[in-house]
């Protein structure tokens, strides 16, 4: 009996396992699909997240690429106001090209330039000058400005004959452009 007793012992020890098993081990089993599906879920979200970095090291590439542009640019286009550079260099224009800098008026210009496609991020100035000089010292205040490192924009310009036979009077009207923040 004793032999007999063991085998089922042996049985019933192997049933138990069986039950505890199955009740173990197949809910984790069962649970291998959801598994699968965050795993997938996260490699799409690491994969996503690579392409962003690659994005944004080629972007950072680029922008070293073309930062002599960007320097030009932010030259031509100050990133402020700057109401005394613009004098200044009026004043130094007008020095060069040899004309008096009889008035010069400088307001900041809240419409829009003339026709010209402008974004909302870009301000202007607006510049009104009176020069007295030769012919040549006006036309070249009005080159010099226009040629000038700061992007301006000469609109509208009327001569006169001044007191003074050889002299001219000019009224000059521009825009200088500079970056709103």
């Amino acid at each position: 009996m004793i032999y007999a007793q063991k085998q089922l012992l042996g049985a019933v020890i192997a049933t138990i396992g069986a039950f505890v098993l199955m009740g173990i081990a197949w809910p984790i089993y069962g649970n291998i699909g959801d598994l699968k599906a965050a795993r997938d879920q996260r490699l799409q979200t690491l994969k996503e997240r690579s392409d962003i970095i690659d994005k944004i090291s080629a972007l950072r590439g680029e922008y070293l690429s073309r930062q002599s542009d960007i320097n030009r640019v932010a030259a031509i286009i100050p990133a402020k106001k700057s109401v005394a550079e613009v004098i200044s260099v009026i004043d130094a224009i007008s020095l060069q090209s040899g004309v008096a800098l009889k008035s010069l008026a400088i307001l900041e210009d809240a419409s829009r330039s003339r026709g010209l496609d402008i974004p909302d991020s870009v301000g202007g100035l607006s510049i009104e000058a009176e020069i007295s000089g030769s012919y040549a010292g006006v036309v070249q205040f009005i080159s010099k400005m226009e040629k000038s490192l700061r992007l301006v924009d000469v609109g509208d310009l009327s001569i006169s004959r001044g007191p003074n036979s050889t002299e001219l009077d000019a009224a000059v009207s521009a825009k200088a452009y500079f970056i709103k923040k």
